[in-house]
Protein backbone atom coordinates (compact mmCIF):
# COMPACT_ATOMS: atom_id res chain seq x y z
CA UNK A 1 0.00 0.00 0.00
CA UNK A 2 1.62 3.15 -1.32
CA UNK A 3 1.66 5.98 1.62
CA UNK A 4 0.23 8.33 -0.84
CA UNK A 5 -2.45 6.46 -1.75
CA UNK A 6 -3.84 4.04 0.81
CA UNK A 7 -6.75 3.02 -1.31
CA UNK A 8 -7.85 -0.22 0.67
CA UNK A 9 -10.87 -1.17 -1.42
CA UNK A 10 -12.36 -0.82 -5.02
CA UNK A 11 -16.20 -2.11 -4.44
CA UNK A 12 -15.23 -5.00 -2.14
CA UNK A 13 -19.06 -6.73 -1.14
CA UNK A 14 -17.75 -7.65 2.54
CA UNK A 15 -18.72 -4.30 4.38
CA UNK A 16 -17.52 -5.91 7.91
CA UNK A 17 -14.28 -7.25 6.39
CA UNK A 18 -14.26 -3.07 4.37
CA UNK A 19 -15.12 -1.45 7.70
CA UNK A 20 -12.28 -3.68 9.83
CA UNK A 21 -9.35 -2.89 7.17
CA UNK A 22 -10.57 1.02 7.39
CA UNK A 23 -10.41 1.40 10.94
CA UNK A 24 -6.97 -0.36 11.05
CA UNK A 25 -5.64 2.02 8.42
CA UNK A 26 -7.27 4.97 9.98
CA UNK A 27 -5.81 4.29 13.14
CA UNK A 28 -2.64 3.82 12.02
CA UNK A 29 -2.46 6.61 9.27
CA UNK A 30 -5.18 8.76 10.21
CA UNK A 31 -6.77 8.60 6.70
CA UNK A 32 -7.73 6.10 4.22
CA UNK A 33 -8.78 6.26 0.47
CA UNK A 34 -12.46 4.12 -0.50
CA UNK A 35 -13.15 3.07 -3.95
CA UNK A 36 -16.05 1.56 -5.82
CA UNK A 37 -19.03 2.20 -2.79
CA UNK A 38 -21.60 3.85 -4.69
CA UNK A 39 -22.47 3.19 -8.45
CA UNK A 40 -22.52 5.62 -11.56
CA UNK A 41 -25.85 6.25 -11.43
CA UNK A 42 -25.89 7.36 -7.52
CA UNK A 43 -22.88 9.57 -8.42
CA UNK A 44 -24.27 11.38 -11.76
CA UNK A 45 -27.98 11.95 -9.52
CA UNK A 46 -25.96 13.51 -6.62
CA UNK A 47 -23.45 15.45 -9.33
CA UNK A 48 -25.86 17.03 -11.09
CA UNK A 49 -28.21 18.54 -8.25
CA UNK A 50 -25.24 19.93 -6.62
CA UNK A 51 -24.30 21.30 -9.35
CA UNK A 52 -28.02 23.02 -10.24
CA UNK A 53 -27.37 24.21 -6.43
CA UNK A 54 -23.73 25.74 -7.35
CA UNK A 55 -25.54 27.91 -10.22
CA UNK A 56 -27.08 29.67 -7.02
CA UNK A 57 -24.47 29.69 -4.57
CA UNK A 58 -21.93 32.96 -3.59
CA UNK A 59 -18.39 32.16 -2.92
CA UNK A 60 -16.55 32.01 0.68
CA UNK A 61 -16.58 35.24 2.48
CA UNK A 62 -13.45 34.72 3.65
CA UNK A 63 -10.12 32.91 3.12
CA UNK A 64 -10.69 30.00 4.91
CA UNK A 65 -13.82 29.48 3.15
CA UNK A 66 -11.88 30.63 0.17
CA UNK A 67 -12.81 33.36 -2.45
CA UNK A 68 -13.09 31.04 -5.05
CA UNK A 69 -14.62 28.17 -3.34
CA UNK A 70 -18.34 27.47 -3.58
CA UNK A 71 -19.88 25.91 0.26
CA UNK A 72 -23.54 24.73 -0.03
CA UNK A 73 -24.25 24.53 3.79
CA UNK A 74 -27.28 22.67 4.86
CA UNK A 75 -27.14 20.16 2.26
CA UNK A 76 -29.02 17.32 3.85
CA UNK A 77 -32.23 19.73 3.58
CA UNK A 78 -31.58 20.45 -0.10
CA UNK A 79 -31.79 17.32 -1.74
CA UNK A 80 -31.92 13.84 -1.13
CA UNK A 81 -30.14 12.49 -3.90
CA UNK A 82 -27.03 12.42 -1.08
CA UNK A 83 -28.45 9.61 0.79
CA UNK A 84 -26.32 6.56 -0.65
CA UNK A 85 -22.98 8.68 1.17
CA UNK A 86 -24.80 10.01 4.34
CA UNK A 87 -26.21 6.74 5.00
CA UNK A 88 -23.74 4.26 3.43
CA UNK A 89 -23.15 1.13 5.44
CA UNK A 90 -19.56 1.48 5.27
CA UNK A 91 -18.98 5.30 6.25
CA UNK A 92 -21.60 4.57 9.32
CA UNK A 93 -19.77 1.10 10.31
CA UNK A 94 -16.70 2.89 10.36
CA UNK A 95 -18.32 5.99 12.38
CA UNK A 96 -19.80 3.42 14.71
CA UNK A 97 -16.75 1.67 15.43
CA UNK A 98 -14.77 5.00 15.79
CA UNK A 99 -17.06 7.36 17.78
CA UNK A 100 -19.47 4.62 19.22
CA UNK A 101 -23.29 4.39 18.99
CA UNK A 102 -25.23 7.41 18.51
CA UNK A 103 -22.97 8.92 16.34
CA UNK A 104 -25.09 11.62 13.96
CA UNK A 105 -24.19 13.72 11.11
CA UNK A 106 -22.45 16.75 12.30
CA UNK A 107 -22.64 18.45 8.75
CA UNK A 108 -23.53 17.95 5.36
CA UNK A 109 -21.82 20.36 2.85
CA UNK A 110 -20.41 20.71 -0.69
CA UNK A 111 -16.99 22.23 -1.16
CA UNK A 112 -16.50 23.19 -4.87
CA UNK A 113 -12.62 24.58 -4.97
CA UNK A 114 -12.66 26.67 -8.17
CA UNK A 115 -9.97 27.84 -10.37
CA UNK A 116 -7.05 29.75 -8.99
CA UNK A 117 -8.27 29.27 -5.56
CA UNK A 118 -5.19 29.30 -2.99
CA UNK A 119 -4.34 26.75 -0.64
CA UNK A 120 -6.93 26.38 2.64
CA UNK A 121 -4.95 26.84 5.98
CA UNK A 122 -4.17 23.72 7.46
CA UNK A 123 -6.78 22.54 10.57
CA UNK A 124 -7.96 19.81 11.86
CA UNK A 125 -11.89 19.12 12.50
CA UNK A 126 -12.41 18.46 16.22
CA UNK A 127 -11.05 21.75 16.95
CA UNK A 128 -14.28 23.10 17.44
CA UNK A 129 -14.47 20.90 20.39
CA UNK A 130 -12.32 22.23 23.69
CA UNK A 131 -11.02 18.52 24.25
CA UNK A 132 -7.45 16.91 24.69
CA UNK A 133 -6.22 15.53 21.83
CA UNK A 134 -5.50 12.52 20.42
CA UNK A 135 -8.03 11.09 22.54
CA UNK A 136 -10.90 10.70 22.77
CA UNK A 137 -11.69 10.88 19.11
CA UNK A 138 -15.08 12.66 19.08
CA UNK A 139 -15.39 13.54 15.07
CA UNK A 140 -14.67 11.43 12.02
CA UNK A 141 -14.76 13.33 8.18
CA UNK A 142 -15.07 11.72 5.01
CA UNK A 143 -14.72 13.70 1.36
CA UNK A 144 -16.83 12.07 -1.73
CA UNK A 145 -15.01 13.09 -5.03
CA UNK A 146 -17.80 13.89 -7.41
CA UNK A 147 -14.95 15.23 -9.72
CA UNK A 148 -11.51 13.91 -9.70
CA UNK A 149 -9.55 15.22 -7.06
CA UNK A 150 -5.57 15.72 -8.26
CA UNK A 151 -3.00 17.53 -6.58
CA UNK A 152 -3.45 20.57 -9.47
CA UNK A 153 -6.74 21.16 -8.85
CA UNK A 154 -7.57 21.46 -5.04
CA UNK A 155 -7.00 17.72 -3.72
CA UNK A 156 -7.44 17.46 0.24
CA UNK A 157 -3.27 17.98 1.59
CA UNK A 158 -2.90 15.81 4.76
CA UNK A 159 -0.02 16.19 7.45
CA UNK A 160 1.09 12.69 7.51
CA UNK A 161 0.80 11.04 10.89
CA UNK A 162 -0.68 14.72 12.64
CA UNK A 163 -3.69 12.36 13.86
CA UNK A 164 -1.21 11.58 17.03
CA UNK A 165 -0.17 14.70 17.89
CA UNK A 166 -0.81 15.95 21.02
CA UNK A 167 -2.69 18.97 21.69
CA UNK A 168 0.59 21.24 22.02
CA UNK A 169 1.72 20.08 18.72
CA UNK A 170 0.79 22.14 14.95
CA UNK A 171 2.16 22.11 12.22
CA UNK A 172 3.36 26.07 12.94
CA UNK A 173 3.67 29.21 10.72
CA UNK A 174 6.20 28.15 7.79
CA UNK A 175 5.71 25.88 5.07
CA UNK A 176 4.99 22.28 5.80
CA UNK A 177 5.02 18.74 3.98
CA UNK A 178 1.70 17.77 2.93
CA UNK A 179 0.72 15.06 0.88
CA UNK A 180 -2.50 15.42 -1.52
CA UNK A 181 -4.93 12.89 -1.22
CA UNK A 182 -5.80 11.87 -5.37
CA UNK A 183 -8.58 9.88 -6.15
CA UNK A 184 -11.02 9.43 -8.78
CA UNK A 185 -14.61 10.44 -9.25
CA UNK A 186 -16.69 8.45 -6.77
CA UNK A 187 -13.83 7.27 -4.37
CA UNK A 188 -14.40 9.01 -0.62
CA UNK A 189 -11.34 9.93 1.71
CA UNK A 190 -12.28 9.52 4.88
CA UNK A 191 -9.88 10.51 7.74
CA UNK A 192 -10.07 11.36 11.63
CA UNK A 193 -11.01 14.50 12.91
CA UNK A 194 -7.72 14.56 14.78
CA UNK A 195 -5.78 15.05 11.70
CA UNK A 196 -4.13 18.03 10.39
CA UNK A 197 -5.41 18.73 6.19
CA UNK A 198 -6.55 21.48 4.30
CA UNK A 199 -7.95 21.96 1.07
CA UNK A 200 -5.70 22.41 -1.50
CA UNK A 201 -4.69 25.28 -4.26
CA UNK A 202 -6.68 24.89 -7.50
CA UNK A 203 -4.41 25.93 -10.80
CA UNK A 204 -6.44 24.27 -13.33
CA UNK A 205 -9.11 25.57 -14.84
CA UNK A 206 -12.12 23.57 -13.75
CA UNK A 207 -13.94 23.21 -10.51
CA UNK A 208 -12.91 20.56 -8.13
CA UNK A 209 -16.51 19.80 -5.98
CA UNK A 210 -16.60 17.35 -3.13
CA UNK A 211 -19.48 16.14 -1.11
CA UNK A 212 -18.11 16.75 2.35
CA UNK A 213 -19.99 14.51 5.43
CA UNK A 214 -18.67 14.55 8.80
CA UNK A 215 -20.15 12.47 11.76
CA UNK A 216 -19.62 13.69 15.18
CA UNK A 217 -19.94 11.18 19.17
CA UNK A 218 -23.72 11.56 19.92
CA UNK A 219 -22.73 13.13 23.11
CA UNK A 220 -21.54 16.39 21.10
CA UNK A 221 -23.53 19.11 19.69
CA UNK A 222 -23.20 18.93 15.99
CA UNK A 223 -21.70 21.51 13.83
CA UNK A 224 -24.67 22.16 11.53
CA UNK A 225 -28.61 22.01 13.61
CA UNK A 226 -29.79 19.42 11.56
CA UNK A 227 -32.72 19.62 12.83
CA UNK A 228 -33.51 23.30 11.50
CA UNK A 229 -31.66 21.94 8.15
CA UNK A 230 -34.39 19.01 8.02
CA UNK A 231 -36.94 20.59 10.76
CA UNK A 232 -40.01 17.84 11.63
CA UNK A 233 -42.77 19.21 9.27
CA UNK A 234 -40.69 18.33 6.35
CA UNK A 235 -39.35 14.52 7.28
CA UNK A 236 -42.20 13.07 6.11
CA UNK A 237 -40.74 11.95 2.69
CA UNK A 238 -37.15 11.41 4.26
CA UNK A 239 -36.30 7.74 4.88
CA UNK A 240 -35.78 6.57 8.73
CA UNK A 241 -32.23 5.52 8.38
CA UNK A 242 -31.29 9.45 7.04
CA UNK A 243 -33.23 10.64 9.88
CA UNK A 244 -31.34 8.33 12.69
CA UNK A 245 -28.00 9.87 11.18
CA UNK A 246 -29.30 13.58 11.10
CA UNK A 247 -30.21 12.73 14.79
CA UNK A 248 -33.13 11.81 14.92
CA UNK A 249 -32.65 8.96 17.43
CA UNK A 250 -31.48 8.88 21.03
CA UNK A 251 -27.53 8.40 21.67
CA UNK A 252 -26.83 6.05 24.40
CA UNK A 253 -28.05 5.70 27.05
CA UNK A 254 -30.85 8.33 26.38
CA UNK A 255 -29.37 11.17 24.99
CA UNK A 256 -32.08 13.11 22.92
CA UNK A 257 -35.47 11.92 24.26
CA UNK A 258 -38.42 13.88 23.34
CA UNK A 259 -41.17 13.18 25.91
CA UNK A 260 -39.85 9.88 26.88
CA UNK A 261 -39.53 8.51 23.46
CA UNK A 262 -37.44 8.10 20.65
CA UNK A 263 -37.25 11.32 18.46
CA UNK A 264 -38.83 9.09 15.47
CA UNK A 265 -41.50 7.89 17.63
CA UNK A 266 -42.18 11.41 18.54
CA UNK A 267 -42.59 12.56 14.91
CA UNK A 268 -44.74 9.41 14.13
CA UNK A 269 -47.11 10.37 17.56
CA UNK A 270 -47.21 13.80 16.37
CA UNK A 271 -48.71 13.03 12.99
CA UNK A 272 -45.43 14.23 10.71
CA UNK A 273 -44.84 10.55 9.39
CA UNK A 274 -47.34 8.26 8.20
Amino acid sequence: MSPATPVVADGDPNVDELIETAVTTLDDRGWVVLSGLVDDDQLDAAEAAIRDLLAETPTGRDRFEGFATQRIYALAGKTRTIDPMLTHPVLTGVAGVVLGDGFRASSVTTIAIGPDEQAQSLHYDAQVYPLPRPEPQVAINSMWALTPFTEANGATRIVADSHTWPSDRHPGAGPVATIAAEMDRGSVLIYLGTLWHGGGANTTDSVRIGLNIEYAAGWLRQQENQYLVVPPDRTADVPDRVLEVLGYTTAPPFLGYVDGRDPIRHLHRRGYRG
